[in-house]
């Protein structure tokens, strides 16, 4: 009887232990696809968001170089710079630099920097007070 009740138990492990991996291959395989998906537009959003960020970067130092050139121009022609507008072309500068660019805009930046932060005695009051 002994024996009997072993061949049984094993037969019934041996059952259960097919019927597990089966179960078990099922499972990775249905689950398998749905990770691929996710995987796959996982990758596809990443670029998404590195293509967005490269071109939001890219607006940003068109738009710092823009308005670095215009305040140079103005800046020049005028021929002084007082410390608020020195500092906030500083601060521009430094993200523009930051960014990755910084060429010919280095050069006109140096010439602006040059400038003295006070308007020569010449200037009226009011071509000064205007700009501000």
């Amino acid at each position: 009887m002994r024996a009997m009740e072993l061949s049984q138990i094993l037969s019934i492990c041996g059952v259960s232990g097919i019927v597990s991996g089966l179960v078990g291959v099922l499972i990775a395989v249905f689950l398998k696809r749905p990770l691929e998906k996710r995987v796959k537009e996982n990758e596809d959003t990443s670029k998404k968001i590195k293509e967005q960020n490269k071109a939001t970067m890219l607006g940003v130092q068109a738009l710092l170089r823009d308005r670095l050139l215009q305040a140079f121009n103005y800046y020049l022609a005028r021929g002084w710079v007082e410390a608020g507008e020195r500092d906030n072309i500083d601060n521009m500068y430094k993200q523009y630099e930051a960014l990755g660019e910084n060429n010919v805009i280095s050069d006109i930046y140096n010439q602006v920097r040059s400038l003295p932060s006070i308007p020569p005695e010449s200037t009226p009051l009011k071509a000064h007070a205007v700009a501000q």
